[in-house]
């Protein structure tokens, strides 16, 4: 067997690297789908609260208080906010990938390359693969960020508006 070449050698640490960014965009894409179920919910709930809160004993409707709406209102918009944010970690983004046509290519420019040539032209090219992989996941992970803070954005408007209405 013959010995390794510094091509060889990164090219699996960087197959390896492809590897984890790929489980990590199938995380990303998996947390984004938990946080639109979780605000889903929630936005429910803010509704039954409200529509609790409009009611009296007597099963008159009275509104409810300006700082109340307000409240609301702003947990409403960022519970909307956030499920956008989170749907666009499941956007399908163009991530690089080898292709026939590409290949065919460098297979016809050069069929009689030396083992180490070719070793080295496929580890740039998971490079490249792997820069772009990594800037799709960094931005997946910024809607998912994103998108956790305004819950908690949301889930303390809920909870300012819910002491309005229960009162001192």
């Amino acid at each position: 067997m013959p010995d390794p070449t510094a091509s060889s050698l990164y090219g699996e640490h960087i197959k390896v690297e492809l590897s984890n960014q790929e489980a990590r965009k199938t995380s990303f894409e998996q947390r984004g789908l938990a946080v639109v179920t979780t605000v889903g919910t929630l936005v429910t709930l803010v509704f039954g609260l409200a529509a609790i809160a409009t009611a009296t004993a007597t099963g008159e409707s009275s509104p409810l208080g300006h700082a109340e709406r307000l409240w609301l209102t702003g947990a409403v918009c960022a519970f909307v906010l956030s499920s956008v944010l989170a749907l666009l970690t499941n956007w399908p983004m163009k991530y690089k990938g080898t292709d026939a046509p590409s290949l065919g290519k460098r297979l016809k420019a050069e069929p009689e390359d030396e083992p180490q040539h070719v070793e080295r032209d496929l580890a740039e090219l998971h490079l490249e693969i792997l820069e772009r992989a990594e800037q799709k996941n960094r931005l997946k992970g910024e809607f998912l960020t994103a998108a956790l803070v305004l819950e908690i954005v949301a889930v303390a408007c809920v909870c300012v508006a819910v002491v309005l209405l229960i009162g001192p």
